[in-house]
């Protein structure tokens, strides 16, 4: 079949009262060279039995499931034929003349590569009606778009080449400014003109942007990033611009409808940054735990192996909150180009006293840190170091990323251990929701909280996913360590070890993991249990007698992280009693990729990160109900899993997939 002349994409989702007027308007055309191609966006009233009725075959219909409007016209772009390329919201008309009056503009000038026209009321459709708008510019549209000066933009009104289009699509994570977004992404590429004809019938107060002020308020942030990282990267003057003309755009919304602190906060907060291009030569690294912390080891020098193997990396300053007990291990920090600042707590003798001292003089001493080092990129780890990451940046202009983003406040709620209406919820809350507005870069543990983020609207190249990586090698099991550890804590040869790693209490099981290792006995009668956690070791060892475990078999101890991976390789299988919370899929525990690196099968809570979907085939462990149901299934899956000759070997090659850090080194190559 010959390509038509013109394709026509109309995106349509619960349209069904509008939609055979926005139809009738395309048959109704005096040019017949066209395709219409509605994208139903997985509507849920009769817009589908509308679109029926009609049988001309120049009509294409897609059934799509929902996902906005900006993947329904992308859908339409990957359908389309023609030459020409526009678009028609389900609730608006093509007034008489519309297809051929900007056909007849690109036919007639090979060097217009954009049409556009004239915009009438659609409840007032004459042809003496007052135009909603009128283009008044002609030539490079760039600059304009840039400037938001509404001389050639008033939505998709547009008619365009199909060449220049190429394979660039509408960004589907923007739900306001989608639009101008992709025409920004084309102007570069051609000249923009117009028809004194009337083009489009715009039904007005119907889906308004200004309707969703806060909604239009997040729209022109995403639009700004999208500016940043469109290539060439627009001119400072040009980003200038268009910062000052949101801030007057959304002030003067908000005095509109009577929200003077909103207004007062779009016109003075600080628009979001994008990383500079040249390379990242000294990076400060935020801890909000003690350097003596296990998870600091765990969860943080990876990561600055990383960037201390980086050749443009020059300086590393990992700065950490010491309020750790006194009966942690030291910690050798050992890494080249890195250097510890600490920042210490005044007033132990009151807890709540402290806490807040250690924050707000932690934002001073790492403010002044960042102006006199020259630190060009603050990288907090997880969203806690991340707020305090967020104040720095505010006083110094410094860029940010969070590492291991994760809804912590939310966690904190949904395990019982902060009240839903208490301050630390709320603060941290709010706080986790500013840096998903202004870090640079958003980096999450699991692809479940990524593809969330952006559905929800994050920028989808601000948004990253490296799980809690694992140095595969030093935690790759051991024969000799699986001797000397045994030996060392008297557990037989051929007996079964479990292994825990971690916490009790908070966001992880307290007695209730007792009571599982206490099933566990049951299901291994030899078994022996090594608990290594940053706990007082009494309060640990109380936990085991009251819930009946025999204290002969029974070892607990406060290791240093470089002792852990000897634990594991002395163990055969590990437990992640983690509390169940519908939120703990955003959860990534650290403990999970050393227990597979060593090649260990996991007994964990059901619904954690993205390993339960595997573990609940029997895939590198097993789950068991959030209320501690199927426990006898999970250990009979365990039991299965550890009868697999080299079991561990094809454990060890999960960890090779999921949890490498060569995973963290790629994000890092497209982010620094």
């Amino acid at each position: 079949m010959e390509a038509p002349l013109i394709s026509i994409i109309m995106p349509a989702y619960n349209a069904g009262r509008y939609i055979s007027e926005a139809i009738a308007s395309v048959l109704a055309q005096d040019t017949s060279d066209w395709e219409l191609i509605i994208v139903n966006d997985g509507s849920t009233d009769d817009t589908r039995e509308a679109i029926a009725r009609y049988t001309d075959l120049r009509i294409h219909v897609l059934h799509e499931e929902n996902g906005g409007v900006s993947a329904a016209r992308n859908a339409g772009l990957g359908f389309a034929r023609g030459r020409y390329i526009c678009f028609l919201d389900a609730d608006d008309r093509l007034p008489a003349g519309s297809l051929a009056a900007r056909a007849k503009v690109l036919d007639e000038e090979p060097g217009t590569s954009f049409v556009d026209g004239v915009v009438l009321p659609l409840e007032d459709e004459r042809p003496d009606a007052t135009p909603l708008y009128r283009p008044t510019f002609r030539g490079a549209p760039f600059g304009e778009l840039m400037r938001l000066s509404g001389s050639c933009f008033f939505g998709p009104t547009w008619m365009i080449r199909r060449e220049i289009i190429g394979d660039r699509r509408f960004p589907e994570h923007m739900r306001h400014a989608e639009d101008l977004a992709f025409y920004l992404s084309i102007a570069r590429d051609g000249v923009y003109g117009s028809t004194e004809r009337p083009v489009l019938l715009y039904r007005r107060g119907h889906g308004s942007a200004m309707s969703d002020l806060d909604g239009l308020d997040r729209g022109y942030q995403a639009l700004f990033r999208f500016a940043q990282h469109l290539e060439p990267k627009p001119s400072e003057g040009d980003l200038g611009l268009m910062r000052r003309k949101i801030r007057r755009v959304m002030m003067r919304g908000y005095l509109k409808v009577g929200r003077p602190w909103r207004a007062m906060r779009a016109w003075f907060r600080r628009m979001p940054v994008a990383l500079p291009k040249r390379p990242v030569q000294r990076v400060l690294f935020l801890s909000y735990w003690s350097l003596r912390e296990p998870l600091t080891a765990a969860a943080i020098f990876p990561y600055l192996r990383i960037l201390s193997d980086r050749p443009s990396i020059k300086d590393i300053h990992l700065v950490t909150m010491e309020t750790t007990s006194d009966f942690l291990p030291d910690v050798d920090l050992a890494i080249p180009k890195v250097e510890h600042v600490a920042v210490l707590p005044r007033f132990k003798w009151w807890f709540l006293l402290s806490k807040v001292d250690l924050y707000l003089r932690s934002i001073g001493t790492i403010s002044r840190l960042v102006r006199r080092e020259g630190i060009d990129l603050i990288m907090a780890k997880a969203s806690m170091a991340g707020a305090i990451a967020h104040f720095v940046h505010r006083r110094t202009g410094v860029p940010y990323n969070v590492e291991s983003f994760e809804p912590h406040a939310t966690y904190m709620v949904e395990c019982g251990v902060w009240p839903k209406r208490g301050l630390r919820f709320l603060f941290a809350d709010h706080m986790e929701r500013v840096q998903l507005h202004h870090a640079s870069n958003i980096i999450t543990v699991t692809w479940n909280h990524a593809r969330d983020l952006v559905r929800e609207g994050q920028d989808p190249w601000r948004v990253h996913v490296i799980p809690s990586i694992t140095d595969l090698e030093r935690f790759r099991f051991q024969p000799e360590d699986r001797a000397a550890v045994r030996q060392r804590l008297g557990i037989p040869a051929d007996a079964t070890v479990g292994v825990y790693v971690g916490k009790f209490g908070g966001l992880y099981f307290d007695r209730e993991a007792f009571h599982m290792f206490k099933e566990a006995f049951k299901h291994f009668p030899d078994l022996h249990l090594v608990v290594l956690s940053p706990m007082d070791p009494t309060v640990i060892e109380a936990r085991a007698a009251e819930a009946g475990i025999p204290a002969d078999r029974f070892h607990v101890s406060v290791a240093a992280h470089t002792e852990v991976p000897a634990h594991l390789s002395a163990a055969d299988l590990a437990f992640s009693p983690i509390k169940p919370a519908p939120i703990k899929r955003y959860q990534c525990p650290i403990k999970n990729g050393e227990y597979w690196a060593s090649g260990l099968p996991i007994l964990m809570t059901d619904g954690v990160a993205d390993e339960h979907l595997l573990m609940r085939k029997g895939i590198g462990g097993a789950v068991y109900g959030t209320d501690l149901s199927g426990l006898d299934e999970a250990f009979a899956t365990i039991k299965r899993i550890m009868r697999e000759p080299d079991y561990r070997a094809s454990i060890t090659r999960l960890a090779e997939r999921y949890k490498s850090v060569r995973i963290a080194e790629e994000v890092y190559q497209r982010i620094l």
